[in-house]
């Protein structure tokens, strides 16, 4: 964070945070499941969701997806992070259940940064946090 960054209001979620981001992202996962988490993920600027479609007769099953920068995560089984430049795959990378939230909240920190959208995540990422708090 810059100097002349505004300050965000006490008790909210810093999207810049990795750590706090994460904890909100496996928290409504664990709470919403990953319909929740994908709605989530939806209304955050900077990244982009693809809910993806079950298979029908003639038509393959594909899976959601969640695009940030040069990153795509597909969550399929299993959950693969791919690296794209240009339209080409550079690398792909399982990702183990228990690392998903961290590298979600690495792409939303990175979509952040990129935008400038910080109290606007911040809003989004508090009122997340409240609705699936015990």
């Amino acid at each position: 964070m810059s100097a002349d960054a505004p300050r965000l209001p006490d008790g909210f979620v810093d999207p810049l945070d990795r750590d706090q981001v994460t904890a909100v992202l496996a928290a409504v996962r664990a709470s919403l499941d990953q319909r929740g988490l994908l709605d989530l993920l939806a209304r955050l600027p900077g990244l982009t969701v693809d809910p993806g479609h079950p298979g029908k007769l003639l038509r393959a099953a594909v899976a959601p997806s969640i695009t940030g920068g040069d990153d795509i995560v597909r969550l399929a089984t299993p959950v693969i992070r791919e690296h794209v430049v240009g339209g080409v795959v550079l690398s792909r990378t399982p990702v183990p259940a228990s690392g998903l939230a961290t590298v979600l909240a690495g792409m939303v920190c990175r979509a952040v940064r990129r935008d400038g959208t910080r109290e606007d995540v911040s809003v989004a990422l508090t009122a997340a946090r409240d609705a699936v708090a015990p």
